[in-house]
C-alpha cells in the first residue's frame, strides 16, 4: 500500500507541475488526480502483492489505476497550485515516514 501511495503522490506531483507550467496557456484546463482514498475503496480493484520468490504467498488482484480527472474551473490560480504542491510535499513526507517506520520494524525483527 505504501508503494501505491508513493505512485499516487508521484502522479499528483506531475499533474500539479503541468498545471503550473501551463498556467498562462490559453484554453488549458487544469486537472488533478483522484483522491487516494478512492483507490483504496471497496469499488477499486484490490492492490496485489508482488511475489519475487517461489516461496512467497500468492495474492489475487492487480494494482489500482490512478485516474487523472479534469477540474471544474477553466482557469488556473498559481496560489492554489502552490497550495497543492505543499499538500503533495506533506503526502510525500507522510509516505516516507511510513516506509521508514516499516523498515525499522523489519530490521528490529531480523536482529531479534
Amino acid at each position: 500500500m505504501a508503494q501505491q501511495h508513493s505512485n499516487w503522490v508521484e502522479a499528483r506531483q506531475k499533474v500539479v507541475a503541468a498545471n503550473i507550467a501551463h498556467a498562462d496557456t490559453p484554453g488549458f484546463r487544469g486537472s488533478d488526480v483522484a483522491p487516494f482514498a478512492s483507490l483504496m475503496s471497496a469499488d477499486a480493484k484490490p492492490v496485489g502483492m508482488a511475489t519475487t520468490h517461489a516461496g512467497h504467498m500468492v495474492a489475487d488482484g492487480s494494482d489500482a489505476k490512478i485516474g487523472v480527472v479534469a477540474r471544474d474551473s477553466t482557469g488556473i490560480s498559481l496560489e492554489s497550485e502552490m497550495a497543492e504542491i505543499s499538500a503533495v510535499r506533506r503526502e510525500h513526507g507522510l509516505n516516507t515516514a511510513i516506509v521508514k517506520s516499516f523498515h525499522r520494524l523489519y530490521l528490529t525483527s531480523i536482529r531479534g
